[in-house]
């Protein structure tokens, strides 16, 4: 069940909004681009294993915005700080604007227990113009009965220490799922 994105941020899964009018969406919240980086020329040979013990990723040089940015693939981290509830997982998609620009989001699954400036993965097919701030993705909330909360490297990323490493949020004391009023068409 996709849980109300309003709720949501009642509950402190989402801070940092530059504009909660604008990035508040029917079914999620729209994440910003904070920064913009690309894959170095030559850099080493990725590693991807069974138990992430020889694990290696490229490395990465920022880029500027705004800029202009060339076809290729780049990593995009988000301006906002998600927070995931124990109860909760959540999903990023691209927005229908990248779409129709010829480029492409690909991001993974925040498990219950994440906290961290998210990164997606940005594929550009033609050259578009991308201003800082520009709204790429929109997070979207599932309900979940998790496990157990994330506690991999990824945790973290982009925030302070004191950040991440607070103890996973507990299931919210309101039930997420409270019918909420409708809004008349």
């Amino acid at each position: 069940m996709i849980l109300n994105p309003r709720k949501m941020m009642d509950f402190g899964a989402v801070k940092g909004l530059k504009d909660a009018k604008i990035q508040v969406q029917a079914n999620g919240v729209d994440l910003r681009v904070a920064k913009l980086s690309r894959m170095k020329d030559g850099s080493a040979t990725s590693v991807l294993d069974w138990d992430n013990s020889k694990r290696v990723y490229p490395e990465y040089e920022d880029i500027p915005l705004p800029a202009v940015v060339q076809p290729g693939t780049y990593l995009a981290q988000y301006a906002e700080t998600v927070d995931i509830p124990l109860n909760v997982m959540a999903q990023v998609f691209m927005r229908s604007s990248l779409q129709r620009m010829g480029a492409y989001l690909f991001s993974s699954v925040y498990d219950s227990g994440y906290v961290g400036k998210g990164i997606g993965l940005l594929v550009l097919t033609k050259p578009i113009e991308i201003l800082q701030d520009a709204r790429i993705g929109q997070i979207v909330f599932h309900d979940a009965d998790s496990a157990k909360a994330y506690d991999g490297i990824h945790k973290g990323e982009g925030v302070t220490k004191e950040i991440a490493s607070g103890k996973p949020k507990p299931k919210p004391k309101q039930s997420v799922h409270e019918p909420f009023e409708m809004i008349a068409p």
